[in-house]
C-alpha cells in the first residue's frame, strides 16, 4: 500500500507535458524579446541624435574588447593646429571597443568604440556603477549629444554639436546640488545667448539676446 501511495503521489505531481511545452515557448519568447531589446553595439550606427539611450555597463562588459593600453596612439597636427589621434592594433587602424580603467579615481571605467582608428563613442561609469559620461565624435570632433553626470545620477553637462564640432542648440550645465549653472544657446556655432548663475540660482552674467525670463 505504501508503494501505491508513493507511486500515486509521483504521478499526481508530475508536470503536464502540454503545460511544460507552453511554459518553454513562453520563456523562449521572453528571451527573444530581451535579446532584441539589446542593441548590437558592434554594428549599430553611432547614435548622433539628441539624448540617445546609453548602453548599460552590463551590456558593455559583455563585449569583446581590448585593453586600452594594447592600442598604439599616433598623433598628428590637423586643421587649426588641433591634434588628431588615431589608434592602431597590431599595426592596423583599430575597429572595435576598448576599456580603460582608472584605479585611482572614482571616474573608474572608460569604454570607447573606434572606427578605422578614430574614436567615435566614449561611455564612462563611476566606480559605484553610476553613469559618468556619454560622448559621441566623428573624425576627431564632437558630434551629437555630449553628456556628463555627477556621481549619484544628477546631470552635470548637456550639450550638442553638429558635424565638425560646431555647437548648436541649447547647452546646459548644473551644480552638484542640481542648481542650474549655465544656460546657453548656439546657432551653427554662433552664440545666441548665455546666462550664468551662482550656486544660489542668482544670475551673475548675461550675454547676447537673452530670453525674457532672464531679463528681470
Amino acid at each position: 500500500m505504501r508503494e501505491m501511495v508513493s507511486c500515486s503521489l509521483y504521478y499526481k505531481n508530475a508536470p503536464n507535458p502540454f503545460t511544460m511545452r507552453i511554459t518553454l515557448l513562453a520563456l523562449l519568447f521572453l528571451s527573444s524579446l530581451s535579446c532584441s531589446a539589446q542593441p548590437d553595439l558592434y554594428t549599430m550606427e553611432v547614435p548622433y541624435g539628441n539624448h540617445p539611450e546609453t548602453p548599460s555597463q552590463q551590456a558593455l562588459d559583455k563585449l569583446d574588447k581590448v585593453d586600452f593600453h594594447q592600442l598604439e596612439e599616433r598623433a598628428e597636427r590637423g586643421e587649426l593646429g588641433r591634434i588628431d589621434r588615431t589608434y592602431f592594433l597590431d599595426g592596423a587602424p583599430y575597429t572595435g571597443w576598448s576599456l580603460q580603467v582608472f584605479p585611482e579615481t572614482e571616474h573608474r571605467y572608460r569604454y570607447a568604440r573606434y572606427e578605422e582608428g578614430m574614436v567615435v563613442w566614449q561611455i564612462g561609469y563611476y566606480e559605484n556603477g553610476d553613469l559618468d559620461l556619454d560622448f559621441h565624435t566623428k573624425n576627431g570632433r564632437n558630434k551629437g549629444s555630449q553628456r556628463m553626470w555627477f556621481e549619484g545620477g544628477k546631470p552635470y553637462i548637456d550639450t550638442h554639436f553638429l558635424e565638425g564640432g560646431i555647437q548648436h542648440g541649447q547647452q546646459l550645465r548644473w551644480y552638484q546640488d542640481g542648481t542650474l549653472a549655465r544656460d546657453a544657446v548656439y546657432e551653427y556655432g554662433e552664440l545666441v545667448y548665455e546666462v550664468l548663475f551662482d550656486k544660489s540660482g542668482q544670475i551673475t552674467e548675461r550675454k547676447g539676446d537673452v530670453p525674457e525670463k532672464y531679463r528681470s
